[in-house]
């Protein structure tokens, strides 16, 4: 990947890491100041602080809560640029529509040029997989 932008830089941080840190000093060394959600409690933003982002890898950490659409815009390294929307978590009031089954476990991918490309936990893609055997697949890509 050649570069990432969001459209809102004030609600996301996007940047390349240039050394092995944590999301605790990317935030500390890059002035950015938070606004938990209030669902957090104090461990699981301790353990979102120490995660660690190694060189090399881009990160995207969100500043504040949103509630309007979005765009990441990320430009690879030959050229080709992709746009994904982007939501913040929040409940979804009408329930006709679509919801989440938080019992279930959710892949993320897109299809480009009849490849599939999916995300897989620790931040890497893989396109070894098809549509056919995405239910077969382990933990490390949901």
């Amino acid at each position: 990947m050649a570069n990432a932008v969001f459209s809102s830089p004030d609600l996301v941080w996007v940047g390349k890491v240039n050394e092995d840190t944590t999301v605790a000093a990317l935030k500390e060394t890059n002035g950015l100041i938070i606004q938990y959600s209030a669902d957090l409690t104090e461990e699981q933003i301790a353990a979102i602080n120490a995660q660690t982002v190694k060189a090399g890898d881009w990160a995207l950490i969100s500043m504040l809560p949103f509630d309007t659409e979005e765009s990441l815009t990320v430009t690879m390294k030959n050229g080709d640029e992709f746009t994904i929307r982007v939501t913040d978590a929040h409940e979804i009031a009408d329930s006709s529509a679509s919801t989440i089954d938080v019992n279930k476990s959710y892949l993320i991918c897109y299809e480009y040029n009849g490849q599939y490309y999916l995300l897989k936990n620790d931040g890497s893609t893989d396109s070894s997989h098809t549509p056919a055997d995405f239910e077969n697949l382990n933990s490390a890509y949901c």
